[in-house]
């Protein structure tokens, strides 16, 4: 993820460099491209942050299921110790 970030900085660079030395006509299209860059960094920057997310909370779930199980099973069997103590 980190490299191809640093990539599009590079390569957002490059066009910046391009359109100083091109001509007025061609600067308008190549600012596009460099918002065009920007904006797909910024995708790629979200998507793997959202999968970062989805995979934190995936683990949460789970330890708080195995919670839940755990003091599930506990209570069964209290429950079941209370019946024979009768």
């Amino acid at each position: 993820m980190l490299e191809s970030a640093v990539g599009a900085v590079g390569y957002v660079i490059r066009k910046l460099n391009q359109v100083r030395e091109n001509s007025h006509t061609q600067s308008r299209f190549e600012a596009i491209e460099i918002i065009e860059a920007l904006i797909l960094a910024l995708v790629a920057v979200a998507t793997a942050w959202s999968g970062y997310q989805a995979a934190q909370w995936a683990g949460k779930r789970a330890e708080q299921y195995a919670d839940a199980t755990r003091l599930r099973i506990t209570g069964e069997g209290l429950v079941t110790l209370s019946g024979q103590e009768r």
